[in-house]
């Protein structure tokens, strides 16, 4: 289950309305958390993770569920004032 309380210290959470271009598909609705940590002096990471609205007591008028995949990179500042990506 997912600790509001967690997510309002280290982290926050995000809506997606996700639609295609056709209406044979309904409007599909997620929600994500995103964290984001300081690993060391030029390195981030962030990681996103779907969750079910019914855990936060937040309710989506959507009947279609839909789940993102746990995702996430690695940020990385160079010396050239550009940032590498890992993924």
């Amino acid at each position: 289950m997912l600790n509001v309380s967690y997510l309002a210290r280290y982290g926050f959470q995000m809506y997606a309305e996700l639609q295609t271009l056709t209406p044979m598909v309904p409007t599909r609705e997620l929600y994500i958390a995103r964290y984001c940590k300081k690993l060391a002096a030029e390195r981030w990471a962030i990681v996103d993770v779907s969750f079910d609205e019914s855990e936060t007591g937040v309710h989506a008028s959507s009947a279609v569920r839909c789940w993102k995949n746990p995702s996430g990179c690695l940020i990385e500042e160079q010396n050239n004032g550009r940032c590498k990506v890992y993924t």
